[in-house]
């Protein structure tokens, strides 16, 4: 049995998938309408939020439901979620697995709204060169190329920022686990 997987990140970029050991059955270039790509996924990597005024554009692909496991334990920090998806030149919707940010994995700061972060160049030429096999738009790759990118220095500060909320959080469980223990 098949899945329909929406991708928008470097799952776009068959080398990427690949080397992650999926070999999609089949793949068109597709929209998914009303949302907005991020980068505040831990480390300034790719996520999608509801937003009318934007549309994703990315690749469904028709992968075995063993491909999709194999996809599950290498996006670390994001969740299954199911949304509809059109396939260019089509009218009609399909449904489709897309990755989405765990709240936990999502980058917040009080100093950035979280459409400021900004993906690292070797990520965002995942992107571009998969936008480019499968001749997404021409307008949405030229989008994609012209998106700066982060230095060093911040995808430093974007981890740290996981670090302290991971820090966080663990001491709040392990305070649970203290008082639910006496």
């Amino acid at each position: 049995k098949s899945v329909k997987y929406f991708a928008y990140g470097a799952n776009m970029d068959l080398r990427v998938l690949r080397r992650r050991g999926v070999k999609p059955l089949s793949q068109i270039p597709s929209i998914l309408p009303d949302h907005r790509l991020l980068f505040n996924h831990q480390g300034g990597f790719a996520n999608i939020v509801n937003d009318s005024k934007f549309d994703v554009h990315g690749v469904l692909y028709d992968i075995t439901e063993e491909d999709l496991r194999k996809l599950v334990k290498a996006e670390g920090g994001y969740i299954e979620v199911s949304k509809e998806v059109v396939p260019y030149n089509e009218e009609e919707s399909i449904e489709a697995v897309v990755f989405k940010s765990n709240r936990l994995f999502t980058l917040r700061s009080r100093d950035k709204k979280s459409d400021e972060y900004r993906p690292r160049e070797v990520y965002k030429s995942k992107l571009c060169v998969g936008a480019q096999t499968h001749n997404i738009s021409s307008s949405y790759q030229e989008w994609l190329s012209n998106l700066s990118t982060s230095t060093e220095d911040e995808g430093r500060t974007m981890n740290a920022d996981l670090v302290d909320a991971t820090a966080l959080l663990i001491v709040i469980v392990s305070f649970i686990v203290l008082i639910m223990s006496h």
